[in-house]
């Protein structure tokens, strides 16, 4: 089978969840026989090279905006110049480029299956620009969560334009699928679609059981973009009543983001107890957590939380979200710690339990292990994506 991916933050660039699971589901079915092919539109900021071949999968960046513009003073006036006045520099001549690249690859590699994600951070700069004609293969668009999604979630005003652009993308695609149960039927609540919407859980890479070394200072790790639906906030106002109780721990944040707003919540005591370590590489993130005392990721909302497994795939105690597909992803008590990311004492008091618990830590890093191997294994995940891609085919063609 020939799969096409279409992703705009192909890692090892500043990616998030959705470049996570792209390059890890696209690995894994070139590992099992099939080809895997990911395209995107960039903005020149995001670096990396135009075309690679990364393990087997082929690469390719188009760009969108203007090279000159993407660096030093110029880029940054440009930045901030209104969304408006942007879509007018880049017109809709990058989409319709890309989607005439997207057409002839089809073509050329004989491509099965298209996947593209509903968020991509070029339409919200294009738009209402990026409207996809039929492609000469079944378009599957999955539920990472919209803008129009998670604005819904969070109780903010819709924008018109946005959430046109994404009911539109509803319409269009061939089949629809999303990264949790949850998020499937919330999406055909805001999408107002009745279409049928399968559940293709992330999967990840699960390496084999490892002897954690902690920290011997408890260490508290989060990753994640630093905007408030990751409940960073939250996290920084709690951590000033943990390191009340315990002024020996400290606090790494990783992650995309300026850190002055988060840091604005932390009182004078706690500041110098947090690092922001910035976007890292996932090897970094991966070492850190192997040898974090806990990780922390209180959102308000996720469609699926890729870190919270990555964690928990390293043995590393979780506290995780009871909102959205929180208990979906991890059973509290369990395999992780599930808290309300309002409730600030049961925050703090869930960090200083395991900080001071040994052995809770030790009973949720063995659990959390084995479900993660069991339910979200890349082998066993890339598998059921198989079998709902070869269905999508089939219908498609009855066409």
């Amino acid at each position: 089978m020939n799969v096409l991916f279409i992703c705009d933050e192909y890692p090892p660039g500043k990616n998030g969840g959705i470049g996570s699971m792209v390059q890890s589901l696209a690995r894994e079915l070139v590992r099992s026989g099939h080809r895997s092919f990911v395209a995107g539109l960039y903005d020149y900021s995001y670096g990396e090279k135009e075309h690679e071949v990364d393990k087997g999968v082929m690469v390719w960046r188009l760009r969108y905006g203007y090279r000159s513009l993407s660096h030093g003073l110029a880029g940054k006036i440009y930045q901030k110049l209104p969304a408006a006045i942007k879509r007018k520099l880049n017109g809709s001549r990058a989409h319709e480029a890309f989607v005439r690249f997207v057409e002839a690859l089809i073509d050329r590699e004989k491509i099965d299956v298209v996947e593209m994600p509903d968020w991509n951070s070029y339409a919200y700069t294009l738009q209402p620009e990026t409207v996809w004609r039929k492609l000469n293969a079944p378009l599957v668009l999955k539920f990472h969560g919209s803008y129009s999604y998670f604005r819904n979630e969070l109780g903010w005003t819709q924008k018109p334009d946005w959430e046109k652009l994404d009911e539109q993308l509803v319409r269009r695609a061939d089949a629809l699928a999303a990264v949790s149960d949850y998020t499937a039927q919330r999406n055909r609540e805001v999408m107002k679609t009745r279409k049928a919407v399968a559940v293709l859980y992330n999967g990840i890479d699960v390496p084999p059981p490892i002897q954690r070394k902690e920290s011997a200072t408890p260490l508290v790790v989060f990753s994640g973009t630093l905007i408030p639906k990751k409940g960073i906030f939250q996290l920084m106002k709690a951590w000033n009543l943990v390191i009340q109780k315990r002024p020996d721990a400290r606090l790494l944040v990783y992650g995309k983001g300026k850190k002055e707003q988060s840091e604005s919540y932390l009182g004078p005591e706690a500041r110098n107890t947090v690092s922001f370590e910035g976007h890292v590489s996932r090897d970094v993130l991966m070492e850190s957590l192997s040898k974090a005392t806990l990780a922390a990721f209180p959102s308000y909302s996720e469609t699926f939380g890729i870190m919270c497994i990555e964690a928990m795939s390293r043995g590393c105690p979780v506290i995780y979200t009871r909102r959205s597909c929180g208990p979906e992803i991890a059973v509290h008590k369990q395999e992780a710690l599930l808290v309300d990311p309002d409730d600030l004492p049961e925050l703090s008091g869930a960090i200083l339990e395991l900080i001071e618990n040994v052995s809770l830590r030790q009973k949720l890093s063995e659990q959390a292990y084995q479900s993660v191997n069991n339910r979200f294994n890349i082998k066993v995940i890339a598998q059921k994506h198989i079998e709902f891609y070869s269905t999508v085919i089939h219908n498609f063609g009855q066409r």
